[in-house]
């Protein structure tokens, strides 16, 4: 749960990925929480209120209305029922939580804001924390202190029970946090070392520990009963503001200004340090180097070497792991790469010629150079306007040394000649290390002569699309319900569209058991025959993908796979996403799309639970490594009733609402895009109870697709 400035809170599945947004609060709101069973939360908010929520369908349950200041904080007791919030106003209040119901005002005799406030493990008991430098217990039923914990010099920040309910835990702006016993109102133990105020303490699960977070840019474990310090958590750029143990004290969770992060409870190790930039972008990372967010998230980080800053993605072919937080929440052992042990630095590219601003021909060589830094040098690549040129596989583009070749300073120089449209055209070169640390591109804007033709001017470029929709399967058990009607739409659809903007839409369409592995290959093979740089090519799959349990490659699954656990036949008739790259690569069109409905039916998501990260690995670095944009939509659920109502699958049914829109303009692909995740998400809040997106890789220019 995250609580926003924008005036929402957040839920967030274990893989970083957002489950529903709360809107409701008319201020800011200041903290979230769960209840025991996880199925609801309590926000509190600048706005005077509280308000509980379901999580799966982001429901507003009730609105708590009491208070006449801001609300600092809300807890729910153990089984659920009753709620309790700290204010502004400087009382805490009780509440039922499933109707909004106030039963209890707890007001002390002093001046002090409540800070916050929680329940007893047994539901009897309710301790506050107050500005005024003290913590009070008291009495749920009659609405009275029982018991005052007097001794911190300044204000009392946060205030739990153990887990036996016989101890409290205070952390005060004096720089100390202490264990009390409730019973004799004395203190068990004080803990001091921390050199700037504690803002959070917290019980462990057992009850033997505490674990303080501070401004002094430290957290802090102790011995619960003596007061020693067991470890530092350290690392911080800023205050520490949070602390707390997991339900199975395996972990610790701390936050500060600049992330949350996740530590071993045992040994103090940092596992995973999260950022979150904005409501919708966010990036993890780990110390061992793998990371995982969104792309413009963790396009955002950069490791530091020196006065020398490395981009995290640089490492996106060792390093990227999708549902990084998951995995580390799991526990798995991890025994892959680590960034920690070195690595050798990516090379230092540069292109020479053209310069940006320069005027060239058609047919130009980029002369690009590429400087061993350490790391060694691997296949040095050229985008041109987003997409890859070059390489043994493209006709009619040459990849050589130039004559000049290696120099004493370990440079190599690469020519790539290559067929550019007209107008303004960008040039992009990279290379990597042998480890596959990839260099920071290189770029260039140029100008290409003959692009000053009118746009009016009748069209010469070829849209060629390849639409594969398979519903029935030689194994009936794998046969879908929407694949073959999506993929038929979408290219109807498509074909009007853009019969305005194309001197000639070329579709082939393979649908049901039409659809084998040697169809789609032999297809693809015949539009690489024929496509130009100034052509376009749409390729639309509906029916099943897969990663089998004992690989880690993923596949598009033709209609001939009978065995999807079946790695031999796999490989042998199903589409593997290291031959849709190389498919795509021979594709000389420049504008490039996929777009993949890879629907799993629910025993299918069962069987290959594991295939969710793969297949975003993989799609990923087949965008990063071609150029082209990818948008994948895999349903994970099936509503028969519900998506009957829409005749389509939801993703499908998005999209095509999306190209469906007034009035009659140009429509450009990445608009077309954002218009479906948009959509996306209102049809399965609606239809599944649980907003979901399509994954979207963006990696080549923008253009127009249709005309509507």
């Amino acid at each position: 749960m995250t609580a926003n400035g924008d005036k929402t809170a957040r839920v967030w599945d274990n893989a970083g990925h957002e489950v529903a947004v709360l809107p409701g609060h008319t201020d800011c709101a200041l903290s979230a929480a769960f209840s025991p069973d996880g199925e609801k939360v309590v926000t509190v908010s600048v706005d005077n209120t509280a308000r509980v929520w379901q999580v799966t369908t982001g429901r507003e349950v009730a609105v708590l209305r009491g208070h006449t200041a801001w609300v600092n904080s809300a807890a729910f007791s153990r089984d659920g029922r009753l709620l309790v919030t700290a204010g502004g106003d400087r009382a805490a209040r009780v509440w039922e939580a499933a109707t909004g119901r106030e039963l209890q005002v707890l007001r002390g005799p002093g001046n002090g804001v409540v800070m916050c406030a929680a329940f007893s493990p047994d539901g009897q008991w309710v301790v506050t924390a107050g500005l005024d430098g003290t913590a009070r217990v008291w009495d749920v039923t009659k609405g009275r202190a029982v018991a005052v914990l007097g001794g911190h010099t300044a204000i009392v920040n946060s205030a739990a029970f153990s887990p036996d309910g016989r101890w409290v835990v205070t952390a005060s702006g004096d720089n100390t946090a202490r264990v009390w016993d409730v019973g004799t109102e004395s203190t068990v133990a004080v803990f001091r070392g921390h050199s700037a105020e504690v803002r959070s303490a917290a019980f462990s699960p057992d009850g033997t520990r505490v674990v303080t977070a501070s401004l002094d840019e430290t957290a802090r474990v102790w011995e619960a009963a003596t007061g020693r310090e067991m470890m530092v958590l350290g690392g911080f750029a800023s205050g520490v503001r949070s602390a707390a143990f997991s339900r199975d004290g395996r972990l610790i969770i701390t936050g500060s200004d600049d992330s949350a992060r996740l530590w071993d409870a045992r040994t103090g190790a940092e596992l995973l340090r999260r950022f979150s930039f904005d409501s919708s972008d966010w990036a993890a990372v780990a110390p061992d180097g793998r990371y995982d967010g969104s792309q413009p998230g963790f396009g955002r980080l950069h490791y530091a070497l020196g006065l020398q800053t490395i981009p995290v993605t640089t490492f996106l072919e060792k390093f990227y792991v999708p549902e990084l937080t998951e995995a580390i929440l799991s526990g798995a052992p991890y025994t892959g790469p680590d960034l920690r042990h070195g690595f050798g630095l990516p090379p230092a590219v540069r292109i020479v010629s053209p310069r940006s601003g320069d005027t060239v021909s058609a047919t130009v060589t980029v002369t690009v150079e590429v400087r061993d830094q350490g790391g060694g040098v691997e296949e040095p690549r050229l985008f041109d306007n987003g997409t890859r040129v070059g390489g043994a596989t493209r006709s009619g583009v040459a990849r050589e040394k130039c004559p000049e070749g290696k120099t004493a300073d370990s440079t190599t120089a690469v020519c790539f000649t290559v067929e550019l449209l007209p107008g303004s055209d960008t040039l992009e070169a990279t290379a990597f290390s042998v480890g596959r640390a990839e260099a920071e591109r290189a770029r260039v804007i140029v100008d290409v002569r003959g692009g000053s033709a009118s746009e009016s001017a009748k069209p010469t470029s070829i849209l060629y699309l390849l639409a594969v929709g398979i519903n029935h399967y030689q194994n009936s058990r794998y046969d879908l319900n929407y694949a073959r009607a999506d993929a038929a739409a979408f290219a109807d659809s498509l074909r009007i569209g853009a019969k305005d903007l194309f001197a000639k839409v070329v579709p082939d369409t393979l649908f049901d058991q039409a659809a084998t592995g040697l169809a789609i290959k032999t297809a693809f093979v015949g539009i690489i025959k024929k496509a130009r740089p100034e052509d376009t090519f749409v390729f639309y799959y509906a029916g099943h993908g897969t990663v089998p349990v004992q690989d880690t490659t993923y596949y598009l699954v033709p209609s001939d796979v009978t065995q999807m656990n079946d790695v031999s036949q796999l490989a042998q008739q199903a589409l593997s996403n290291t031959q849709l790259r190389a498919l795509f690569d021979a594709v000389q069109a420049r504008k490039r799309l996929m777009l993949v409905d890879a629907c799993h039916a629910g025993a299918i998501v069962e069987a290959y639970g594991s295939r969710g990260p793969v297949e975003a690995r993989a799609l990923t670095e087949l965008a990063n490594a071609s150029g082209f944009l990818i948008v994948t939509a895999t349903e994970k659920h099936q509503l028969a009733s519900e998506v009957e109502k829409l005749g389509h699958g939801v993703f499908t049914y998005a999209l095509l609402q999306a190209m469906s829109q007034p009035p009659r303009r140009k429509r450009m692909v990445v608009a077309i895009v954002n218009e479906t995740e948009q959509l996306m998400r209102t049809l399965t809040t609606k239809y599944h109870g649980a907003e979901e997106r399509p994954e979207i890789h963006l990696n080549g220019q923008n253009w127009p697709l249709i005309m509507r």
